[in-house]
């Protein structure tokens, strides 16, 4: 686009952000196009002021902005004082102050930029000065693309794409063909700024032989130049007042509005999402909607549109050609296009048709064709495939329907159904006959078939009756071993009935042992009863006989001593052995008086066990007693004695009243216990076994 910064080709060309928050200057430029082409030849840099009085430069080629005054313009304003001093002496020559006016207007402006180039050119190189020639000096864009005719300064002609970045010496696609190219790239801008000034300087140097054009040519550039630079200072305000009316606006419409206006316009303009804000500048500067933001809402727009815009743009894209390729087969498929038919004839016959031209290369046309070409060919082979397979399959119900079999001639079954149109369908008698020939070998493996899977399925019936014999057989087999195991069981646990019969009635002490026994119950008849038992087992039954015996021995032994009242923990056996030694139960327990002795002494520590964790129950129980017990004993003794009194009421307390130093120790051992567990806590509260059970 005209203005817009043109890389070399394969290169990018950097763009610096705006500097101020304000109105863009292009903005101002654009507004009347005569006034950028005069300004062009002259400088490149423009001076502007901020709203608040602050000077900045624009460069109207590169739209570079920058605070700092430019060499060029500071070089400019050196050589324009060093001109202004022979001009002063010479003032006397003019005859009035319109053409020294006019005099000291054309140096400012012309001679400073050639003298620049002249220094410029002297001090290059060969080289330098061919890469200076390289450059861009003009650019053109193309109505209805993206692309730019872009031109060097050796007169070159290169295509750039700001919205994919693309630089190409090659004509692109799209541009081949069109008249409105060729005429653009035969009358560069450029050159035509630079015939209009030879133009207007060979006039005036035409006018110059003549007084009267002397005398009016300055009064009439002196008016130009006012003209321009009315048109310049209108245009300034017009800037001013277009910030000025988007100021008020932002502050009356909400920033939710404004972005989604700015929105659409990004979206109206055709802003890409894959280019960058420098490169798509140019498509909304000089939009009106693109003063409702300040830069940096802008930008923050376009960063979010992007986000946004590239998924849609990525996923429109790929519809279209989805799209494209569609009609395109639809295309194909209404031309009814036959296999003969070649990619060149259809291609030259719808080359025309939109549908065509949407597959933008030929080499996509061409596969697509092809493509569609061998499903057309592989479609109609299947259809002949089918038609023979429904011809052959109906001559066969012919014949089938003729209760044709293996002993029928073609000669004579030909003449029944050659009128039928099954028969007629079949092309070619020798193709008739083959058919027949076919189905007659089928009806015979058929046969033999049928035959074959009829004794398969006798000799299947016979192996699973076979199979089901043996199964029952093993099921009775199993059946009678169950009995069997169940009898003998049954006459082991009479065998074993009877031995522990004879047992009880042969056995009665438990101080006999199994070989003494053995030989008296060998006599007793029962004996013979117990014979399914081995050896061991008889010895083992005598074994739990005998513990029986002893365990109920020990058992009348310990009632015999708990009814015995005189017994007390500490009473020894002596004493005892006078008492009970008359008792029956006494006398069966044992002849010995040692294990008698023993018996009593294990009875008297498991009582004496016994006490002590009742004792400790019954302390439990004492609510009298608690975890300040101890604080008060070290007080007072009675405390202590209170404790004793409350518990004598209890026979669990009476019972160690032969051990009275032991009872004292567990009184103190819980008291103490309590003492060190605490007070007990509140109801809510849990606490798992809070006092011992020792």
């Amino acid at each position: 686009m005209p203005g817009m910064p043109i890389p070399l080709p394969g290169m990018l060309s950097g763009m610096g952000p705006p500097l101020v928050p304000m109105m863009h200057p292009q903005v101002a430029i654009a507004a009347s196009p005569a006034a950028l082409v005069g300004a062009m030849p002259f400088s490149e840099w423009s001076e502007y002021k901020t709203m608040d009085g602050k000077t900045y430069y624009y460069n109207n080629r590169t739209l570079e902005s920058t605070w700092e005054k430019p060499y060029e313009l500071k070089e400019k304003e050196m050589l324009l004082k060093e001109m202004e001093k022979p001009k002063e002496a010479s003032k006397d020559h003019f005859e009035d102050a319109e053409p020294m006016e006019m005099e000291e207007e054309e140096p400012k402006m012309e001679p400073p930029k050639e003298i620049k180039e002249e220094l410029k050119e002297e001090e290059m190189t060969e080289e330098e000065k061919a890469a200076q020639k390289a450059k861009p000096v003009a650019t053109s864009p193309i109505p209805g693309t993206p692309w730019c005719v872009v031109w060097t300064g050796d007169d070159r002609v290169f295509f750039y794409n700001p919205t994919t970045r693309l630089s190409m010496w090659d004509r692109p696609e799209e541009l081949i063909g069109r008249a409105d190219v060729d005429k653009t790239i035969q009358e560069p801008p450029h050159k035509k700024h630079t015939e209009d000034g030879k133009k207007m300087g060979k006039e005036e140097l035409e006018t110059s032989t003549t007084e009267d054009a002397i005398d009016d040519e300055p009064i009439k550039a002196k008016k130009r130049k006012k003209d321009d630079v009315k048109d310049v200072d209108s245009e300034k305000e017009a800037a001013m007042e277009a910030e000025i009316r988007a100021a008020r606006e932002r502050a009356i419409v909400p920033l939710e509005a404004r972005m989604k206006q700015f929105k659409d316009m990004l979206l109206e303009r055709g802003v890409s999402a894959f280019s960058t804000w420098e490169k798509e500048l140019h498509k909304i500067v000089f939009d009106p909607r693109y003063l409702l933001l300040n830069p940096k809402e802008r930008k923050l727009v376009f960063d979010q549109y992007v986000k946004t815009r590239a998924e849609e743009e990525r996923k429109e894209k790929k519809n279209k050609t989805m799209q494209a390729k569609e009609d395109f087969r639809k295309m194909m498929e209404e031309a009814k296009l036959n296999t003969r038919t070649t990619f060149s004839e259809f291609a030259s016959k719808h080359a025309k048709d939109l549908r065509f031209k949407l597959i933008e290369k030929m080499k996509d046309r061409e596969a697509m064709y092809t493509e569609f070409m061998t499903a057309l060919r592989k479609k109609e082979k299947e259809d002949s495939k089918n038609r023979g397979e429904k011809v052959k399959h109906d001559f066969y119900e012919l014949l089938s329907d003729h209760h044709i079999d293996g002993q029928s001639r073609w000669s004579k079954v030909k003449d029944k159904i050659e009128s039928d149109h099954r028969y007629k369908a079949v092309e070619g008698s020798s193709t008739r006959e083959e058919l027949f020939k076919q189905y007659i070998d089928k009806q015979a493996k058929n046969f033999d078939s049928d035959k074959e899977k009829e004794l398969e399925r006798q000799a299947r019936i016979e192996a699973s009756l076979r199979e089901r014999e043996r199964e029952v057989q093993k099921a009775r087999s199993e059946q009678t071993k169950e009995i069997d195991r169940e009898r003998e069981q049954h006459k082991r646990e009479e065998a074993m009935q009877h031995f522990k019969a004879l047992l009880s009635d042969m056995v009665r002490s438990s101080d006999v042992s199994w070989s003494d026994t053995r030989r008296t119950l060998r006599k007793d008849h029962r004996w013979e009863s117990a014979s399914l038992l081995e050896r061991e087992e008889k010895e083992k039954l005598f074994n739990d006989h005998i513990e029986a015996l002893t365990k109920k021995k020990k058992e009348h032994f310990r009632q015999l001593l708990d009814e015995t009242s005189s017994i007390t923990l500490t009473t020894t056996w002596k004493e005892v052995k006078k008492i009970i030694k008359e008792d029956p139960r006494c006398i069966k327990f044992s002849s010995s008086d040692r294990k008698k002795q023993r018996e009593f002494e294990e009875y008297i520590r498991d009582k004496y066990i016994t006490a002590k964790a009742d004792f400790r129950t019954l302390l439990k129980e004492t609510k009298f007693i608690t975890y300040r017990s101890r604080k008060l004993i070290h007080e007072s003794d009675q405390h202590l004695k209170d404790v004793e009194k409350i518990l004598q009421n209890d026979k669990r307390y009476l019972v160690l009243d032969c051990v009275p130093e032991e009872r004292r120790k567990l009184i103190m051992a819980y008291i103490e216990d309590l003492d060190r567990r605490g007070p007990p806590p509140p109801p809510t509260a849990s606490e798992p076994t809070r006092r011992s059970t020792k």
